[in-house]
């Protein structure tokens, strides 16, 4: 069976620079490993991002998420975790891969 290998990259700390609790990262691990069986988690790395509204250019460690979805069929169910991310974490929007190809979600 061949797997789909999807990330979502989730900043280490909030925009006021506060880290995100246990209670916060146990949620994601759970609703990534209801779609997926589990994941990998990498880093912190260092990402960076620039806001279209005023130009700035922010740079913050951030984790990489890793899972293998079984089929294109659960690709939508992946999104929809990126979503309640995007939400759940307070980010104006979130950075996605699905089988290399990118895309960034508004929240």
């Amino acid at each position: 069976m061949a797997l789909i290998e999807a990330h979502i990259i989730i900043p280490v700390r909030n925009n006021a620079g506060i880290a995100f609790s246990d209670e916060d990262w146990l949620e994601l691990h759970q609703r990534l490993a209801s779609v997926a069986g589990g994941f990998t988690r990498r880093g912190p790395h260092l990402g960076s991002w620039t806001d279209p509204d005023d130009g700035v250019e922010y740079t913050e460690p951030v984790f990489d998420f890793e899972v293998d979805i079984e089929s294109w069929t659960s690709a939508g169910d992946f999104v929809d975790i990126a979503k309640w991310a995007a939400s759940h974490f307070d980010q104006q929007a979130i950075a996605i891969k699905i089988a290399g190809v990118p895309e960034t979600l508004s929240a």
